[in-house]
């Protein structure tokens, strides 16, 4: 009985230890952000805005309605040079949990608003013929503490 009040004491002062660590940090964790950076094609930017229009902005208003998706915003740019990206997609997630999600949850919702595969095969090919991703990254917002 010794050897268990030992072991509760010493996981409860790690514990403890732990948190007043995480509390020393001059900031605090926020929200989780996904950002991409494209390549939308010369003149092509009506294009491309149409087709986010009927997918990806539909995708995210529902993921928004349950919760898995706080915000999400479409950045236009100028370009620094004709091959350089000039539009950036963010999504803010409330947490990294977030992406535990399963795969079949996400997809149900990709399936209503295309209604079929080949439907949201096409507009993935109208996607790729006026844009090129550059890259994504996520990464947790920090919140400087006073």
């Amino acid at each position: 009985m010794n050897k268990l009040v030992t072991y509760a004491v010493a996981v409860l002062v790690m514990l403890v230890a732990f948190a007043s660590q995480a509390d020393d940090r001059p900031y605090r964790d926020g929200t989780v952000w996904d950002i991409t950076t494209v390549q939308v094609f010369d003149n092509l930017m009506d294009d491309y805005m149409s087709n986010l229009n009927a997918g990806y902005v539909p995708i995210m208003e529902a993921f928004k309605k349950k919760g898995w998706v706080l915000s999400y915003k479409m950045i236009s740019f100028q370009r620094s040079s004709p091959d350089d990206w000039n539009l950036v997609l963010l999504v803010e997630y409330p947490n990294w949990a977030s992406f535990d999600r399963a795969y079949d949850e996400w997809n149900s919702v990709v399936k209503e608003v295309f209604g079929s595969q080949t439907k949201e095969d096409d507009s993935n090919e109208e996607r790729r013929e006026v844009r090129i991703i550059w890259g994504t990254k996520t990464g947790r917002e920090v919140i400087p503490k006073p």
